[in-house]
């Protein structure tokens, strides 16, 4: 394809109405705007006949990449940094002499200092019957950049770098558990404040952060009665045997006549131990921190096999770290595993209560005893009094 040639630029104050009209009629240049003057090419060198072409508004960034947004917030807080770089361009493209020709039998070498003149420009005319205006000498043409494709780079990414630490945090506070539950923990994992950050260096983005694990419990027993211990005031010789079944760990799993038990799980219809219930959501808890650790660890792995191109991609990929490590928890939480590790952990400790209680009961313990005699008072056995009566006869 080839456009218009330029002749020697000329000054502004000796713009020709011609000149105007290349600008506004050639089908090769977009309209002047009313408010602006036709830009002119640079002077080429005198000594040497020839036209200069200005390329400088040929794009030299891929589409779309100039029009990007100057530095804005992306997801997260993320900023974003566009760069635009604009390079000037200007090249003198001689036009070589026409050669003369002879019918002379005699052979005759060329001029090696005379130059070949390219034939005329020719150019698609938009609209078949519409003529390009030929500029005259000196005029200027300009080649709108929409005539050049621009030229994308394929997309440049650099590998991302995770370190992440880990913190966890276990507190009895909270709502209490849902209705018939003795117990609910609930863990909630998070990056720590202010948030992760991340710099761009030697071809990587490095990113740190501290994701931390907070977790809560609450236990209640209902209106059942709290066993402390085998000397709780609550047991009688009456209700111990009940006590007993009731904190006896089931030794088999157990689904009959409206009775659900995990093995190893006590009953507690009527008395629970609320000291042993903390423990046992506390054995979620330490599970949940222990599975939270490994969560954070796929997380930085899954992260580290990425790539980003800018800072957004890397906000964009942070929101997916926090999400791994709760589905790994959850998949390793799953039911019934938890309940069944966790009644294994506490039922020798339910068993040897209940052991106690039946063991003390057994032996009459719970027997409510005779009221013990009053103590003697301080100073030995009680003095006599003498007491003398006067009676008087009339």
């Amino acid at each position: 394809m080839f456009a218009q040639r330029l002749a020697k630029a000329q000054s502004r104050a000796s713009e020709s109405t011609a000149d105007r009209r290349v600008w506004q009629d050639s089908p090769w240049s977009p309209r002047q705007p009313a408010n602006s003057a036709p830009r002119t090419a640079p002077r080429g060198p005198e000594s040497a006949p020839g036209v200069s072409w200005d390329f400088s508004k040929t794009p030299v960034v891929p589409p779309g990449r100039a029009e990007a947004p100057s530095p804005g917030n992306g997801p997260g807080g993320i900023r974003s940094f566009v760069r635009d770089h604009r390079h000037s361009f200007s090249a003198t493209i001689r036009r070589p002499a026409v050669a003369s020709q002879s019918d002379s039998m005699v052979a005759q070498e060329p001029d090696p200092t005379t130059e070949l003149e390219a034939p005329e420009a020719q150019v698609e005319v938009p609209a078949p019957g519409t003529a390009t205006p030929v500029p005259a000498e000196g005029e200027g043409v300009y080649f709108p950049a929409a005539l050049f494709p621009a030229i994308a780079l394929p997309a440049q990414a650099d590998k991302i770098v995770s370190a992440f630490g880990y913190k966890s945090s276990i507190d009895k506070k909270g709502p209490p558990p849902d209705p018939g539950e003795f117990g609910t923990t609930r863990p909630v994992y998070e990056f720590e404040r202010p948030g992760p950050s991340a710099t761009q260096a030697a071809g990587a983005f490095n990113v740190t952060g501290t994701i931390v694990a907070n977790i809560t419990y609450q236990v209640a027993g209902g209106n059942r009665t709290d066993i402390a211990s085998d000397a709780d005031s609550d047991i009688t010789q009456a209700n111990y045997p009940t006590v007993v079944s009731d904190l006896t760990p089931s030794p088999v799993a157990v689904n009959t006549r409206g009775l659900s038990l995990f093995k190893n799980q006590p009953p507690r219809s009527q008395f629970w131990a609320e000291d042993l219930t903390i423990k046992h959501e506390g054995f979620h808890a330490d599970e949940d921190v222990k599975f939270g650790q490994d969560g954070v660890t796929v997380a930085q792995n899954w992260l580290n096999s990425k790539t980003a191109q800018s800072y957004d991609d890397v906000g964009n990929l942070l929101n997916g770290v926090t999400p791994r490590v709760v589905s790994t928890v959850d998949a390793a939480m799953a039911l019934p595993g938890r309940e069944i590790r966790a009644y294994a952990d506490g039922a020798p400790d339910y068993l040897a209560r209940a052991q106690a209680v039946k063991s003390k009961g057994d032996a009459k313990g719970y027997v409510p005893q005779p009221p013990a005699p009053p103590a003697p008072s301080p100073g030995g056995a009680p003095k006599s009094r003498v007491v003398t009566l006067h009676w008087a006869f009339r």
